[in-house]
């Protein structure tokens, strides 16, 4: 695979990553959602996903038992990954599976790896050939190379935006937590009870932060729970400490 067309095939996994992820989320939640973690319609693990995919066909000539394994087992990789690095630089967790059966902490579940897999092998053998096609006609013009360029320079720009507002997200909720006090009423509160009222007031300020922050906080109200259950669980400590 030339660069371009690597390229090619990146962003066009990632727009499908991000419109299943959007329609998902949007049904899930009963109103418009912008899920993913950049503003734009990218969702770039989709991307990373099926470029591994497509390199371990061509290089292997899977069997489709052969791509669904490995696409159950190395995407359920990529994402308990992804969920362990976002949660070290962010603080929190993004999404969370605590809630369905044989789930690995939270972070992947059995359902969800065979759906990676399913959707591995229906991609590879549906949707690949199709975008195969199309990426070979876009290679076909002129001026291929530089609309990708012009694609990968917004690409970098949305990125770096979206982290600059994930790390003022991070400080946002900081300031939040460090206004909270931890003693009066609270030191009759059960850590669920103080789990709910922290969820209450970060939801309560969600209007009051900038638009890619608030974005976030919509798009990912996992996000939102845990770092609630974080306050709540530290809270309860410092209460512990102050009663005794």
């Amino acid at each position: 695979m030339t660069i371009t067309e690597i390229a090619y095939s990146f962003f066009i996994y990632s727009f499908i990553g991000w419109l299943l992820e959007v329609v998902s989320e949007s049904i899930r939640q009963g109103k418009p959602v912008n899920r993913g973690f950049m503003n734009g319609p990218f969702c770039s693990i989709y991307g990373f996903g099926a470029l591994i995919m497509i390199i371990f066909v061509r290089t292997t000539g899977a069997t489709p038992m052969e791509i669904f394994a490995f696409g159950t087992i190395f995407l359920s990789l990529v994402e308990y990954a992804t969920s362990v690095v976002m949660e070290s630089m962010f603080g929190a967790r993004w999404w969370s599976y605590s809630g369905q059966p044989l789930n690995i902490n939270g972070r992947i579940s059995l359902f969800c790896s065979v759906v990676w897999g399913l959707a591995a092998l229906f991609a590879m053998e549906f949707i690949q050939p199709f975008i195969a096609k199309l990426v070979a006609l876009y290679l076909s013009l002129g001026y291929s190379v530089a609309i990708s360029l012009i694609i990968s320079a917004y690409f970098l720009v949305d990125f770096s935006l979206s982290l600059a507002s994930s790390i003022g997200l991070k400080k946002s909720l900081s300031v939040i937590k460090s206004e909270i006090p931890m003693i009066g009423d609270k030191n009759f509160m059960s850590r669920s009870e103080l789990t709910r009222d922290f969820k209450a007031m970060i939801i309560g300020v969600i209007p009051k932060l900038p638009l890619g922050q608030k974005r976030i906080l919509i798009a990912f109200p996992d996000l939102v729970n845990d770092t609630a259950k974080k306050w709540a669980a530290n809270g309860k400590k410092i209460i512990d400490r102050i009663s005794r």
